[in-house]
């Protein structure tokens, strides 16, 4: 059941988007699907407009994907998470509405001459763990949690976005393939194989997007499995069983164990060594997500709790994050349409 989706709509015309809506441009498009900034003739408001194309290109996997996503969304009502607005089903396409957003993290990042301050990185974050919070308690677990990932509104609003690799693990076996979780992202568990995984996967993704807004560049790049697993062990030691107990079985069931014969011993001096200006608040919370063991990693609940936020400099205003270009771009656009 779609809950809190404003409107549900069936129809035999693919003229879905000429009817209801003002197109200002392309924001993305694929062979499968197109994504565009559009403005709701009825209401005013300027939404992103998704649009999953019926094929014979499609793959069942695109679509198994797609439909994951609005089902995911559709449960979910939470101002950290990208809202759902209305959900079209013609006989060529599904329409998908959501709320605009302005950028991602990454483009954020990537566009900023200087890395954001702290007060921003701890606007963003506590944000962010208030939407994973709420993701959590449903039991539904993202599986994809990275900076692209995460939207961040024209007010400054941070959303949990893309849901296509989400997984409910209160109603299914939390079985985890390798390929989940983009390789930056993906936590130890997923690179050695473990075969089960909990909420802790989007914990240690979201403690590489911590760092990654720290220090203006991604956290553990690896370009490949291997030189992932080597990044970590160079941030926070090579695990054993006092840091993860039970990873020598791990070792031995998925063959890695050779791999890090020659890693250091475990230390979590490099994070501190890393962050060196970082308070001692600050290293906690890092250390508490960036851990080899899953069931010792900080609950979000936990983390947007955390001293960090209490302590000064205290935490921006969501509207004092830099949106700077993308804004003004906002703002022309919506005086253009409005002439």
């Amino acid at each position: 059941m779609l809950t809190y989706c404003n409107r549900v709509e069936l129809t035999t015309r693919d003229t879905y988007l000429l009817n209801y809506f003002l197109h200002f441009h392309r924001i993305m498009r694929s062979c499968t699907f197109k994504s565009d900034r559009v403005r709701d003739k009825e209401t005013g408001d300027v939404i992103a407009m998704k649009r999953i194309c019926y094929s014979h290109d499609i793959t069942e996997d695109t679509l198994i994907s797609g439909v994951r996503e609005i089902l995911g969304l559709a449960r979910l009502h939470h101002p950290n998470i990208l809202h759902l607005r209305n959900l079209v089903l013609s006989s060529s396409s599904i329409f998908v509405s959501f709320e605009e957003c302005l950028t991602d993290l990454g483009q954020m990042v990537d566009n900023l001459q200087t890395p954001l301050s702290e007060p921003q990185v701890k606007c963003i974050m506590w944000q962010l763990f208030r939407g994973l919070e709420s993701l959590h308690a449903l039991g539904i677990v993202h599986r994809d949690l990275k900076a692209s990932n995460v939207l961040v509104s024209h007010t400054g609003e941070v959303k949990i976005a893309d849901f296509g690799l989400s997984k409910d693990c209160l109603r299914d076996k939390c079985w985890t393939p390798n390929d989940v979780v983009t390789l930056w992202y993906r936590p130890p568990e997923i690179l050695f194989q473990v075969p089960q995984h909990t909420t802790a996967v989007d914990m240690w993704s979201a403690g590489c997007i911590m760092g990654e807004l720290l220090q203006k560049r991604p956290l553990l790049p690896g370009k490949t499995e291997l030189q992932q697993i080597e990044l970590i062990t160079q941030l926070i030691g090579s695990p054993d069983e006092n840091v993860w107990p039970g990873v020598t079985s791990i070792f031995t069931a998925s063959g890695v164990q050779l791999r890090l014969k020659s890693g250091r011993k475990p230390s979590l001096n490099n994070l501190r060594r890393n962050f060196a200006w970082l308070s001692a608040a600050g290293i906690r919370l890092l250390t508490s997500l960036l851990c080899y063991a899953p069931e010792n990693r900080a609950f979000a609940a936990d983390c947007f709790r955390s001293a960090w936020f209490k302590e000064e400099p205290f935490a921006c205003e969501p509207s004092q994050l830099p949106l700077g270009r993308r804004h003004l771009e906002r703002k022309s656009l919506l005086q253009t349409s409005s002439d």
